[in-house]
């Protein structure tokens, strides 16, 4: 298992219009969850 932090950023940052938004850690936190997903259900 790979766990990935996200250093500076707070809980919910990939909540879009939520006060701890960050676009980059959430897109990158979505990208990775898309190729964990993608991978795990072949």
């Amino acid at each position: 298992m790979t766990l990935h932090s996200y250093p500076g950023v707070g809980h919910a940052f990939a909540r879009i219009n939520g006060d701890h938004y960050d676009e980059a850690s959430a897109t990158l936190a979505d990208a990775r969850t898309l190729a964990f997903l993608c991978g795990a259900l072949k």
